[in-house]
């Protein structure tokens, strides 16, 4: 997946996590395009507690209890392929402007290999935006065993 900056089709050099300045002098039609990897991806707690965060892009996306009743159990893992997660967009209502399905695996308690499932996420700006103190999300996924599987 490229991506990257070009101003009228020309590629512009831009460094990630900075600020890009365009010093030129700009006229009609002038076309500025930008291009993300919305591949969707885990990324690990950085104090090491055994949690990780879903993003598209650089886009955060969270459990939900309007989509995900057990929004606060822990996971067993989070199924990932080549350093990327699969992200199923689903319709959840006009409250959530993105939603996705993602495949994990759920421990059973009883001692079995953890189960393959699927959870429910949206993006974060839509997490918990009901306007009440009821409204319940996590970003942070607790993982029970921090596992995360390669394929």
């Amino acid at each position: 997946m490229q991506t990257g900056v070009t101003v009228n089709g020309k590629s512009v050099e831009a460094n990630p996590g900075k600020y890009l300045r365009l010093h030129r002098r700009w006229s009609a039609g002038d076309k500025i395009e930008l291009t993300l990897d919305m591949r969707g991806r885990v990324i690990d707690s950085p104090d090491n507690s055994r949690a990780a965060a879903i993003m598209r892009g650089p886009i955060v996306l969270a459990r939900d209890s309007r989509l995900d009743p057990n929004w606060y159990e822990p996971l067993s893992s989070l199924i990932q392929k080549d350093g990327y997660i699969d992200l199923k967009p689903v319709t959840a209502g006009d409250e959530f402007y993105m939603a996705f399905r993602v495949p994990v695996k759920v421990e059973d308690w009883g001692g079995a290999e953890p189960e393959p499932a699927e959870i429910t996420v949206c993006d974060y700006m839509s997490a918990g935006n009901t306007w009440s103190y009821e409204s319940e999300y996590r970003v942070w996924i607790p993982l029970v065993l921090n596992i995360i599987i390669h394929h």
